[in-house]
């Protein structure tokens, strides 16, 4: 069968492949005059910011010109004022406004002063136990700790708060992926202490996280993320995310860090096979059944006198 023109195709074409069209071409036509783009140069930007609404549309225009016209790599991102912006619309480096802007400013990138990579941590001796984090933000190669024998990295902020005292050790807030990305960048001394704990939670993302933990060179031993853990407290487990959007199942992909049992368990979460959850927080175990492992397993010097530990399984 033949189409004979345009219009045909449009009229036997679905209505969203029709306004799509329609939209993209209005978009193009409309770039080209503003910023004298050639037609197919245009059509690239509409096309790269083809999932984006009208709103989004006029404001990467408006950015446009700011950006063409202002240097902002004394700037972070969200610090451009530029009215109707809010302070995260712009994104990451990658991001499709950030790439739509630079489309049209003929610019390889918008130099900006991006936000330092920073970690949280805290000492748990009982000196300072009590006093405020350290959030460290560029290398710590100066006048770092040396009495150091145990550190432990955890994933979520309210865990990493509960943590009792404990001399001669560091917890470590691992927040997600974020750790993975810069944290032997930032404590370049951290794979020398010779007792390194992970702790996350029993999903797939924790167990994928520990993975990539170790690929920097973190040799890390977890607790509390295998099979045997997770039917130990797999009335504590949840099907939905911090949205309260259903979790899903997904393909088990590489974990080249990951032990036997480790590696066991991530395929379930993965799959969902014979269980009723996807995901065990961190924080719904207690912390007093944390601190007995890292005393009675890896010899982490914790007094744990009957309940005086503190637990935070409440909620």
């Amino acid at each position: 069968m033949t189409i004979p023109d345009l219009d045909t195709a449009l009229r036997i074409a679905t209505k969203q492949t029709r306004e799509r069209y329609l939209r993209e071409h209005d978009r193009m036509s409309a770039l080209a005059k503003e910023f004298g783009l050639e037609p197919e140069n245009a059509m690239n930007v509409a096309k790269t910011l083809k999932d984006h609404d009208d709103t989004d549309f006029h404001l990467v225009i408006q950015a446009a010109h700011y950006f063409a016209n202002h240097d902002c790599h004394t700037m972070t991102p969200r610090m451009a004022p530029i009215p109707g912006f809010s302070a995260k619309w712009l994104g990451a480096p990658n991001s499709q406004r950030r790439k739509a802007i630079c489309q049209l400013t003929g610019q390889d990138n918008l130099t900006f002063q991006e936000r330092p990579n920073e970690l949280r941590l805290r000492l748990m001796d009982a000196e300072h136990h009590d006093q405020p984090d350290l959030i460290v933000t560029q290398p710590w190669v100066r006048s770092q700790p040396t009495d150091i024998e145990h550190a432990i990295i955890i994933e979520n902020k309210d865990t990493y708060q509960a943590m009792p005292t404990v001399e001669h050790a560091i917890c470590i807030l691992g927040n997600g992926y974020a750790a993975t990305s810069h944290i032997t960048t930032l404590l370049p001394w951290l794979t020398t202490i010779p007792n390194i704990i992970y702790w996350g939670d029993m999903d797939a993302n924790g167990l994928d996280i520990l993975s990539k933990l170790r690929a920097t060179g973190i040799p890390c031993t977890s607790i509390l993320m295998d099979t045997t853990a997770y039917r130990t407290y797999e009335q504590y487990g949840t099907q939905l995310d911090a949205k309260n959007k259903p979790l899903t199942t997904q393909t088990p992909q590489p974990t080249p860090g990951l032990t036997t049992e480790e590696r066991k368990l991530y395929e379930t979460l993965c799959t969902g096979t014979d269980i009723q959850y996807l995901r065990i927080e961190q924080e719904r175990i207690p912390i007093r059944d944390a601190t007995t492992i890292l005393h009675d397993q890896h010899h982490w010097p914790i007094d744990i006198p009957g309940n005086d530990i503190p637990n935070n399984n409440t909620k």
